[in-house]
């Protein structure tokens, strides 16, 4: 997941930067001052290009989700060359809910590029990208909640230890798009706007950081209240002074009993 999203890093920015670039390459031979100002100004052109293919996700990327035509001839094949006769029902059922189980590992690196492309073009072309990305995410909501109550069929509940993996990304995608911000200011001359949105990345990373000491470490625990209530319980009901081994963390050589050879 991890690489993934670093190769999704990449070619949203490799694909912004090239496209500017290759506009303003006869002019940075020439006049390399004004190659700088219009590269900033050509950001913008790459937008178009983002809003297609956000919208191709939407239009196409959504409806093939809705009909899953992978698990469908699957399970056309799987009819073809099994014999269900011949099966039981526990091996009928888990033959078919293999084909409807979630991939979060390619649904959320999805839905993480859009939001990353929104996130570099909200201030530089925000009429363009994000009325997209707003239907792009607004149509993702109805799709996956659909998928997810009537036709996921889950392996495993993670506990919402998913979030711990998004949210980083979130935030690094955001600041991505706050240095984009300043680099087109930059190239615009604007020092004074560059100079005042400058903390802008400095606000995410201490928010990061908030939210690792504030929520991260202790969600990962039980509450003392909770723990403290437990034990009561167990106590009313004397399971506590029952399962109570004094000798648990002493060495085993320790409490062993000494043993005595024979006498023949």
């Amino acid at each position: 997941c991890r690489r993934f999203f670093m190769y999704q890093i990449a070619n949203v920015y490799v694909v912004i930067v090239s496209q500017s670039f290759w506009i303003v390459l006869d002019t940075l031979f020439t006049n390399p001052t004004q190659a700088i100002s219009d590269f900033g100004s050509k950001l913008a052109t790459a937008a178009s290009y983002c809003c297609q293919l956000i919208l191709t996700k939407a239009l196409v990327g959504l409806p093939m989700e809705l009909l899953r035509i992978g698990p469908l001839l699957l399970t056309f094949l799987f009819r073809i060359f099994q014999n269900p006769k011949l099966m039981t029902s526990r091996e009928k059922r888990s033959t078919i809910a293999t084909l409807s189980i979630p991939e979060p590992e390619w649904t959320y690196p999805t839905l993480l590029y859009v939001f990353m492309i929104c996130a570099a073009y909200e201030m530089i072309a925000p009429l363009f990208v994000m009325p997209v990305g707003a239907l792009y995410f607004g149509l993702s909501g109805i799709v996956y909640k659909f998928q997810v109550l009537f036709l996921y069929s889950p392996r495993y509940e993670t506990g919402g230890q998913f979030w711990y993996i998004i949210l980083p990304r979130i935030l690094f995608g955001i600041a991505c798009g706050h240095f984009l911000l300043l680099s087109y200011l930059l190239t615009q001359l604007k020092y004074l706007q560059t100079l005042f949105l400058c903390p802008l990345p400095l606000i995410v990373y201490l928010f990061y950081r908030y939210t690792q000491y504030k929520y991260f470490y202790h969600s990962q625990q039980i509450s003392l209240d909770l723990a403290r209530a437990f034990d009561a319980s167990l106590n009313n009901n004397n399971k506590i002074s029952d399962s109570f081994v004094s000798d648990l963390y002493k060495q085993p050589a320790l409490v062993t009993p000494s043993v005595f050879p024979e006498e023949n």
